[in-house]
């Protein structure tokens, strides 16, 4: 879960708050406020067809996870799937913390926000 700024973490309620979960914390040696950013929107929008996906194997060693996403190296939306979430995390591989381009611009807007951002091509 990734910590930020208050100031992001009420920016990111303001757009998305069905999709977030905020918790205040403290972090020693600063007098800044930061704040724990659950992202609790599961969406299933994964194009599997388009993106580059491994899947656990009887080789794997972990037949508890069989057939279950094991890594996606190439991220391939379905548009149409994502619906109005602007931070959500893949069905099936809640790893990634996919952001909409309104989030992207709305972090971003935040000096020093610290955060490196890398595309997902959705069409």
């Amino acid at each position: 879960m990734p910590v930020v700024t208050s100031e992001i973490a009420d920016l990111l309620a303001e757009l998305a708050p069905h999709d977030i979960e905020i918790f205040p914390v403290h972090v020693a040696d600063t007098n800044q406020q930061f704040a724990i950013l659950n992202v609790v929107a599961l969406v299933d929008c994964l194009d599997e067809r388009r993106s580059t996906v491994t899947r656990w194997t009887p080789e794997s060693s972990r037949p508890d996870l069989l057939g279950q996403i094991k890594m996606i190296s190439r991220i391939r939306l379905d548009p149409a799937q994502v619906g109005d979430h602007h931070l959500f995390r893949l069905t099936g591989w809640p790893l990634a913390l996919l952001v909409s381009e309104s989030a992207r611009r709305l972090i971003e807007s935040v000096p020093n926000a610290g955060v490196i951002f890398d595309p997902v091509v959705d069409t």
